[in-house]
């Protein structure tokens, strides 16, 4: 046996034990725990109407896509798919136990705005922190939360610790971060700046990339704009709230995308769920019912300014 033939099966057996080394750490090692930094002056805007109404608006169209169980609350439920392994959709009613009860505002803002609990641990590790929404949103999200409303009235329900398998361990350690805690108040985007607003409702508050780029393993959330393919579709979704299909390409091309949609056909498929020939889309899209006609005009406007993808997604914005 030549001297370079053992040379090259030393260093192949040196690659295959850090291998394995690192395979065991990821298995076995507890996963990462961070710094909890609370925020100050939180003023939550309890029994303000035009807050609740607001909240109640978000909630609908944002969180109940995966909170909301078989019982119509927001108990949670557990994950149908098995990808991460075995996972528990937190129980966001008021039990002071099992649900957001046992918060203070203070641990609500920062675990909303991160992803991180009070014990510095990390929530699932798909859960996008919304650290980009403005104090005032996520402020009446809370209200609402808190509120008296049937959705999110006390249920005592526990749920077990997640089992998150080893790739979803792997991806919490390298790919999936916590958010920055902004340092001083996010303000709201002016109202007449409808590209600006826009692009505040799709990737801060609706978070509408993280489906349709190319994958939520190459999302950037803290630059959603530098995801790859962004807006450009062909991530597959679904298992949590419909069949598994393909995302949409929402850029302005002219044969893949929307580049052949008016304002009002695009109205109509993200609040009714309803292409331009009337076909339904897939149920995997819900409908943003309770988005306002200035909302859907100022995140098309946005769409209009994002680079095009030239991608073929094969199932687009209509149903398989």
């Amino acid at each position: 046996m030549s001297k370079l033939f053992k040379i090259l099966l030393w260093m192949l057996g040196g690659v295959a034990v850090l291998i394995a080394l690192a395979a065991t750490y990821n298995s076995l090692a507890p996963l990462p725990v961070y710094e909890v930094r609370l925020p100050e002056n939180v003023t939550i805007p309890y029994g303000d109407s035009l807050a609740l109404a607001q909240g109640a608006r978000i909630v609908s169209m944002n969180c109940v896509i995966c909170h909301r169980n078989q019982d119509g609350n927001l108990a949670g439920r557990p994950l149908p798919e098995k990808d991460f392994g075995d996972v528990y959709v937190a129980n966001l009613t008021n039990h002071p136990e099992a649900g957001l009860g046992r918060y203070t505002d203070e641990e609500l803002v920062h675990l909303i705005r991160t992803g991180i609990k009070p014990d510095g641990s990390q929530l699932l590790p798909f859960m996008t922190p919304y650290f980009k929404m403005s104090d005032e949103d996520l402020y009446s999200v809370i209200a609402y939360l808190r509120s008296d409303a049937p959705l999110v009235q006390p249920v005592e329900k526990y749920w077990p610790d997640n089992k998150l398998n080893f790739l979803a361990k792997a991806l919490t350690r390298m790919v999936f971060k916590p958010g920055p805690m902004p340092e001083g108040p996010v303000p709201s985007p002016p109202l007449d700046d409808l590209v600006t607003r826009g692009k505040y409702l799709a990737d801060a508050v609706f978070n509408c990339y993280q489906c349709h780029s190319a994958s939520f393993e190459t999302n950037n959330d803290h630059e959603p704009s530098l995801s790859e393919g962004y807006y450009g579709g062909g991530n597959p979704v679904g298992g949590v709230a419909g069949p598994l299909t393909i995302s949409a390409n929402l850029t302005m091309h002219p044969e893949y995308g929307l580049g052949e949609w008016t304002l009002d056909d695009f109205g109509k498929a993200i609040r009714q769920a309803r292409r331009p020939d009337g076909r339904m889309l897939s149920s995997t899209m819900p409908p943003f019912t309770s988005l306002t006609d200035d909302e859907v005009a100022a995140i098309w406007a946005y769409l209009k300014t994002v680079p095009i993808q030239d991608n073929n997604a094969p199932s687009g914005l209509v149903q398989q």
